[in-house]
């Protein structure tokens, strides 16, 4: 239950603040002797956090499914939809989700076997964290844009979602790369963090159904899984609300030494101890 807990804090923690939650989960269930990680205790960890950001974004995403189902109702009428894509932002974001998340898809199960090759491996892991920090120290000099959803094009959406594609690797950040995608590409800070985080969520879900299919001989018992996913839903909630006031003050960039320090602590741990 200890673990349970201690992991449901790092997983609440990590998957939003731009520091890669892959990696420090990484490298806490080492340091806590867990050789191999129960399957299913990992998907109710993203379960948790998933939930965190339905909650935070209810009213979007409420917006976004009555968008998408109008979508489907009206999906003959050609003129009409692309009248509605320049007119009704929230129907725009939808499209752009759905445009988004089909290179992550691609890029996700293609390479899945390569990324998770990495995770036994605290090089791998510490290098990546390094990236992620230089991409991070890269958002010092953007300032805040006037760019909104309803100018977002589609060649945004595919940028940003083949970015959050390879962020699949542990320690490279999805939160974070994603949301300095979308600020180099010139959009507004608070619509970059919505966007960032409003994608995360199919592509979230398409994760854990494609883990859901390991998991058929859990080795933990209900108590701690439930446990890990109620910390991590709470913590990520709180730490999501957190993080948007960081990143609507223009400080993304503040994370960019910690993952230089840590990565940097990865690559070196790992070189010494071999």
């Amino acid at each position: 239950m200890f673990k349970a807990v201690i992991l449901g804090i790092i997983q609440g923690i990590t998957e939003f603040l731009p520091v890669g939650s892959s990696a420090h989960l990484v490298i806490f269930q080492q340091f806590l002797g867990i050789v191999e990680p129960d399957v299913l205790f990992d998907v109710c960890l993203h379960l948790g956090t998933l939930v965190a950001v339905l909650t935070f974004y209810r009213r979007q995403v409420a917006e976004l499914c009555t968008e998408f189902w109008w979508m489907l109702r009206n999906v003959r009428q050609r003129k009409e939809l692309e009248a509605a894509f320049n007119t009704r932002p929230a129907l725009r974001a939808a499209i752009l989700i759905i445009i988004g998340t089909i290179p992550t898809g691609i890029i996700g199960v293609t390479l899945m076997h390569q990324f998770e090759a990495l995770f036994p491996s605290l090089l791998g892991v510490g290098l990546a964290l390094i990236i992620t920090g230089l991409i991070l120290l890269g958002t010092y000099w953007m300032p805040n844009s006037t760019r909104r959803m309803y100018r977002m094009g589609m060649l945004d959406a595919v940028i940003i979602g083949m970015v959050q594609g390879f962020a699949v690797a542990p320690g490279i950040s999805r939160s974070g790369s994603t949301i300095a995608a979308a600020l180099y590409l010139g959009l507004n800070r608070r619509v970059a963090a919505a966007f960032s985080f409003l994608l995360s969520i199919p592509s979230i879900l398409g994760a854990l159904i494609l883990k859901l299919h390991e998991s058929h001989h859990p080795t933990l018992a209900l108590e701690p899984i439930l446990t890990g996913t109620l910390v991590a839903a709470l913590v990520g909630y709180l730490t999501l609300k957190l993080l948007v006031k960081i990143i609507d003050q223009g400080r993304l960039w503040l994370f960019a030494p910690y993952c230089l320090l840590v990565g940097s602590g990865a690559v070196v741990y790992e070189l010494i101890s071999k």
